[in-house]
């Protein structure tokens, strides 16, 4: 999440300085790219207040009860990922290709208008396997940090889908 870059601490305590950033990228151990760059957040997306991740989602003000106009949203979306790619890009020298969907949410608009600004991989909260020489632009995962997830059932799954 490139913005929390330059406020480490102030929304979260693990996101990582200047200096850690490239400390652990020049290791050669660790690939870094973008989470987005402001959008690592829930807002409203309708009247009924639900909320649901900022860059999959219009987001609605319930003080003008009104949903963000299409065009705004477009907007917003383009801004944010072309930060993200700048910021790592001047940070680090490299052109981020992969983009990772904050909370899992995504939508066709988004996959849109991230590879019009340079994204070439999503990774996903789906699970599933990646396979080797797949044309899949997307990255699937197997949580196990979470809670309600135990490892076991991970790895039972895992050692399933390998039959």
């Amino acid at each position: 999440i490139t913005s929390r870059i330059t406020t480490k601490g102030e929304k979260d305590n693990f996101s990582m300085n200047e200096e850690e950033v490239k400390k652990v990228y020049s290791s050669g151990l660790i690939e870094i790219d973008s989470h987005t760059h402001e959008s690592h957040d829930y807002i409203y997306i309708n009247e009924s207040l639900k909320q649901g991740g900022k860059l999959a989602h219009r987001g609605y003000d319930p003080i003008a009860k009104r949903l963000e106009r299409e065009r705004d949203y477009e907007k917003r979306i383009y801004d944010d990922l072309v930060k993200s790619r700048e910021v790592i890009k001047n940070l680090l020298g490299k052109d981020s290709k992969v983009l990772c969907f904050p909370f899992g949410q995504y939508n066709e608009k988004v996959l849109e208008i991230a590879k019009g600004v340079g994204f070439e991989y999503f990774v996903t909260t789906e699970r599933g396997f990646n396979k080797f020489n797949s044309k899949s632009k997307k990255i699937y995962r197997y949580p196990a940090g979470y809670v309600n997830i135990r490892i076991e059932d991970v790895i039972g799954e895992i050692i399933e889908k390998k039959k």
